[in-house]
Parts: C-alpha cells; sequence; structure tokens
C-alpha cells in the first residue's frame, strides 16, 4: 500500500503520546510474539489460543479476491485472537486498567500511521458503560479534529464483529493540512463483561485497500471465552 505524505499526526498517534502509551512491535508479515510461547493447561482449554499461527485465505478489494498470507495476533489484554494480513504491522500498547493493541497498514516494512485501528479494552461496570463508551470515544475524536457523524437508522454495517453484544457504530472525518479528507469509523461493544472501544482512520483515497483489510481482521476475531 503507497504511503503519501499528509503532514499531520493521526488520532492513534497523539493519543499514544498524550497517554504515554508506547506501543511494543509485534508484528511485520509474522506475529514474533506469539512465538515459540509455553501454553498452560488453562491456555489449551481456550480455542482462540490453539489457532494456527498462520494462514492463506482471500480479501475481496476492488471487487477482486486477492490471496494473502495472514499471522495470528494473540494478546492478552484485549481478550481475543485474530489474523493480520501480511502487509499489516501488529504493535501491543498499555491502558489503565486494561489492554489495548494498534494494527497499522505497511509501507516498505514501516507502519503507516495514516491508516490504522485502535482497540482498547476494559472491564464493564458501573461507570464504564457502552453508553458512557460511545461518549467518550466520540469526545477523543473531535478533540482531534474529527467532526462526528452519526449513522441513520437502517444503516446496514460497516463492520461485522461477531459475537459483539449492543454494537455501535459511527462515522468520523476530518481534513489534513493537505486538505486530504481523513475518514474512518468509531464502533462500542460488549463482551464477556468487557466494553471494546474501537478507532478506525485511514484517507479517503485509500478506502478501498485498507477497509477490507480491517474487515477481514475484524471478523477473524476469536474472543477467549468461545468454546469453539
Amino acid at each position: 500500500m503507497t504511503k503519501k505524505p499528509l503532514g499531520i499526526m493521526l488520532v492513534i498517534v497523539v493519543l499514544l503520546v498524550a497517554l504515554g502509551c508506547g506501543g511494543s512491535k509485534v508484528d511485520q508479515g509474522v506475529v514474533k510474539g506469539n512465538k515459540g510461547a509455553v501454553k498452560s493447561r488453562a491456555d489449551k482449554d481456550i480455542p482462540a489460543k490453539n489457532r494456527p499461527k498462520t494462514k492463506t485465505d482471500t480479501i475481496l478489494i476492488n471487487g477482486e479476491d486477492k490471496k494473502f498470507e495472514f499471522a495470528l495476533f494473540d494478546d492478552e489484554t484485549v481478550r481475543f485472537s485474530t489474523y493480520i494480513a501480511e502487509d499489516m504491522i501488529g504493535e501491543r500498547g498499555m491502558a489503565e486498567n486494561g489492554g489495548r493493541i494498534f494494527v497499522f497498514a505497511k509501507d516498505k516494512d514501516k507502519k503507516d500511521i495514516n491508516s490504522s485501528i485502535e482497540i482498547t479494552v476494559k472491564k464493564k461496570d458501573a461507570k464504564n458503560t457502552v453508553d458512557y463508551s460511545v461518549k467518550a470515544v466520540k469526545e477523543l475524536v473531535q478533540t482531534h479534529g474529527f467532526k462526528v457523524i452519526e449513522h441513520r437508522a437502517g444503516t446496514p454495517e460497516q463492520y461485522n464483529i461477531p459475537g459483539a453484544r449492543s454494537k455501535v457504530e459511527f462515522a468520523i472525518k476530518k481534513q489534513n493540512a493537505f486538505r486530504a479528507e481523513i475518514t474512518g469509523t468509531g464502533i462500542v461493544f460488549e463482551r464477556g463483561g468487557y466494553i471494546y472501544r474501537i478507532i478506525i482512520q485511514y484517507p479517503l483515497d485509500r478506502e478501498n485497500e485498507f477497509k477490507p483489510r480491517v474487515d477481514k481482521m475484524l471478523s477473524d476475531i476469536m474472543f477467549y471465552d468461545e468454546k469453539n
């Protein structure tokens, strides 16, 4: 995926700096952090932790099925595993009282900060509900220049996440310093007593390339509480 200079740090990178949440590198085609790990007896009872480390699959891009190699991205702090395409980079981050991961498009073996997805997970409690988290995500992206666009009733879901409950989606949009349009989606849902917050963003002119990769990643999620 070709990177064009867009001149402005996007919300994911700003969030990292603001919160002091440095990410540890996980993947450039192969998830090195999962290699050679010794599984406990409890791990062996969790199907999401026992999936093949790699797989070959296809993504529908511009009306054509394209074949990719995928690497397993398994992170205990977000309580799921999934697969990411060979031309994407995964990183583990940090979140207070929770977990966080980032996935970026890859440009010449380096992460493309202009095309990214962030997933933050925290336990559900009296304060941290779906409604509270929707409001928090909207306020966060708005502080970084995004306009929130509510989906009208009947609008099809942009992303399929099997097992997500009480799922809320909304669009985000802004222009950078070069008047290039940055677009994306905010998602909040509940699963197994945890609240998941997702921010997806990318340049509009890369939508046909990046969005299908994100959709594949999210649809391949398998939560730790799934039995098969």
